[in-house]
């Protein structure tokens, strides 16, 4: 037999084992999964609705637990949101009660409350796109149910003991704090939802898991206290900007796994991922670390050949429009132009080409490594470069806390943040809690998984790049391969940015909401083939764990319940309503300053917004009083900062470790002998004058006249 014949003969063989890949309905029916795409599709869709619903009616219950909501005066609930609580939500109040929405515009565009004497335009500056965009909202639902004699709030009078006046208290969606909370409660929800869609869409495979998005909610609702703050303090700017994060995250495993080839990318992807990145950007300044981080995972990706060279820089070129695009929307944000974010997109794009070269020229066990180390060396100098050139100091103070926390070297704004626990290192109790709830071993179990895979696919590629320069053997392509089976462009990418999450986590402990509830999502996709038949009773027992604990966790959560009264406070407000000019200025510690602003409606030298170096060092001047500064020396501070009346916090005066004086005493050079001035202030007052004159006065307060 000649071997033309034979090889006719082997020909029908060969075709017998060609396999052709079924669609989605008939691939889920051929044994891989209990269910059809589409049902599969239906449950997740259901689950994710569910988790939205539940996690937002758990927000709104644990707010009425905590404060006793319904039943505070207006007074009250304004006094009780201090701070940055305060601060921001008292732009909505603006945009509420201007007469109408234009001129609610025009007080945030020419604000003359926040910075007492300068004029400055507060969308620029304090993210506000959040509290304009409710504003309008409830004003348009307020229209609606005026004209239409919608029933929306009901008012009753609350007495509060014989030593309290009573007040008149209304709750419903008709009442701006209402309508304000309802909304913040009502994108919690779809952090929730967001998730459970993440978790079911995490595996590389053609059909949703509903069993992973159950597993992912469990997970987040036993962890809650872990992954948010949101129930506590519902107008920070995470609350905001996380759920549109986990929007954001949404579009780039979409991008990932459906936005094209390289040859043909999908633009409808991109404009998804570049408008989801814009709408996280605007509402908080901290939402540059973590798209830095997404950039950085995007590029390891990218060096470890998953994810395509066009792909790549199309990714990079959408997170810099949406950069762009925010700098627009925020009139000039400088803080954006020198932000790391910046640089690194900026830097990211000739890198990209030039790790086009590298990969030609070494194995993939230095290629690899040398894009990522290089582009964080180019982004440092980068950002040097334009903070130099742009005289940009509004970020200067990360750079102060992150040294702080690596050396001995303390500032007295990087103490004002690193005093607050929020701002020290992760909690090690906190890794106790996730362990108990299954939530790390799992989720360090699936990050384990992909490196495992990365690792064995670069070790054999770099023998294949050995063997093509012993032997003269071609070398195979590097995008998409083959050699990790269950791992792909966006696993490697979440997995890049769990690890990226968990440093910022350490550095800061407020930072654990990126990586708390991306370690829950990689604990709910375990990476484990769909038709492994260990799968599904390992997803059981996770769920069973994660379930036992967190049901522990969620009913502590719940039964947490108190009752708000500050009548000190109260007592405050009302002097300078009824004593005061709507006009004279108020100085103090920035969570007076900022319930002076929402709740008395005056002018305030200085607040809790701390990103803009102007303001750091205006708050540095007025917390002198609280340091071994002379009276006379701080009257000619107040007066050159056009300040009418100053706000004594007593408490703030105490000694003690991180207290005002100690801060003062550890990071400025003082005479230790001579008396801190706010002692001197509250105990003998008649020795002020001629400089300053007491006006008021109760167990935890004083204020006094600036005498000019």
């Amino acid at each position: 037999m000649s071997a033309r014949q034979r090889r006719k003969q082997q020909q029908p063989k060969l075709q017998q084992h060609h396999e052709v890949k079924p669609d989605k309905t008939e691939q889920a029916s051929s044994g891989s999964g209990f269910l059809s795409w589409r049902s599969s599709f239906a449950l997740t869709c259901l689950v994710a609705i569910a988790a939205g619903y539940f996690t937002y009616r758990m927000n709104s219950r644990m707010w009425e637990n905590h404060i006793h909501f319904s039943h505070l005066a207006t007074i009250e609930r304004e006094m009780f949101l201090t701070s940055e609580l305060g601060f921001y939500y008292s732009f909505f109040k603006q945009v509420v009660e201007a007469p109408t929405l234009f001129d609610g515009v025009r007080l945030l565009l020419s604000d003359t409350l926040s910075e007492h004497p300068d004029t400055i335009n507060a969308l620029r500056r304090f993210n506000l796109y959040p509290e304009l965009c409710i504003g309008a909202m409830y004003r348009v639902y307020a229209g609606l149910a005026q004209q239409f004699g919608w029933h929306t709030r009901d008012c009753y009078q609350v007495n509060r003991g014989s030593d309290m006046p009573p007040v008149q208290s209304c709750e419903g969606i008709g009442e701006p704090m209402y309508f304000y909370v309802e909304v913040v409660y009502l994108l919690s929800g779809l952090t929730a939802a967001g998730l459970a869609l993440l978790a079911s869409y995490a595996r590389p495979e053609d059909r949703p898991c509903p069993l992973s998005g159950v597993i992912a909610t469990v997970g987040y609702l036993g962890n809650h206290r872990e992954c948010t703050r949101v129930q506590w303090t519902p107008t920070l700017r995470e609350s905001f900007s996380f759920p549109l994060l986990v929007l954001h995250q949404i579009c780039l495993l979409n991008f990932l796994r459906r936005g094209g080839t390289e040859e043909r990318p999908k633009s409808v992807a991109l404009l998804l991922l570049a408008g989801s990145a814009l709408l996280f950007l605007l509402p908080w300044q901290f939402a540059q670390f973590a798209l830095l981080v997404e950039a950085g995972a995007l590029l390891c990706a990218h060096a470890l050949g998953y994810l395509g060279h066009r792909l790549t820089r199309l990714a990079m070129l959408a997170l810099l429009l949406a950069l762009a695009l925010a700098f627009a929307l925020q009139f000039g944000n400088v803080m954006l132009v020198s932000s790391l974010l910046c640089s690194a997109l900026l830097t990211a794009l000739p890198l990209l080409q030039l790790h086009q070269l590298i990969s030609r020229l070494a194995p993939m066990c230095i290629a690899a490594p040398a894009l990522p180390v290089l582009w964080l060396c180019c982004t440092l100098l980068a950002k040097a470069g334009l903070a130099w050139l742009l005289g940009a100091e509004q970020d200067s103070h990360m750079w102060d806390i992150l040294l702080s926390k690596l050396s001995a070297g303390r500032t007295f704004h990087s103490m004002m943040y690193t005093c607050a626990k929020e701002f020290d290192f992760y909690d090690p109790q906190s890794l106790i809690e996730l362990s108990k709830t299954l939530a790390l071993p799992a989720g360090l179990a699936s990050l384990a998984y992909v490196c495992y895979r990365v690792a064995a696919l670069v070790i054999a590629r770099s023998r294949q790049y050995r063997a093509r320069l012993v032997l003269g053997r071609p070398e195979p392509p590097v995008c998409v391969p083959a050699e990790s089976p269950g791992v792909d462009a966006a696993s490697v990418t979440l997995a890049c940015q769990l690890v990226g999450f968990g440093l910022l986590a350490g550095l800061i402990m407020r930072l654990k909401l990126f990586f708390t509830p991306l370690l829950v999502l990689h604990a709910a996709a375990l990476p484990m083939p769909a038709a492994n038949r260990l799968r599904l009773p390992a997803l059981l027992l996770l769920l069973c764990a994660s379930g036992w604990q967190g049901s522990a966790n969620y009913a502590a959560e719940m039964s947490i319940s108190g009752e708000y009264s500050d009548w000190h406070t109260e007592q405050l407000v009302y002097w300078i309503r009824d004593s005061t000019k709507p006009g004279e200025s108020f100085a103090g510690t920035m969570p007076v300053t900022a319930t002076v602003r929402l709740v008395a409606d005056r002018p305030i030298v200085n607040h809790p917004h701390y990103e803009d170096a102007g303001m750091r060092a205006r708050t540095k001047q007025v917390y002198s009083m609280y340091s071994h500064l002379s009276l006379a020396d701080w009257s000619r501070t107040a007066k050159s900062l056009s300040v009418n009346y100053t706000l004594l916090v007593k408490g703030y005066c105490r000694r003690g470790l991180c207290s005002m004086p100690d801060i003062f005493e550890r990071t400025e050079a003082q005479n230790p002998d001579s008396p801190v001035l706010c002692e001197l202030m509250a105990s003998r007052p008649d020795q002020l004058r001629p400089h300053l004159m007491r006006v008021f006065d109760n167990p935890k307060y004083s204020v006094f006249r600036v005498v000019y």
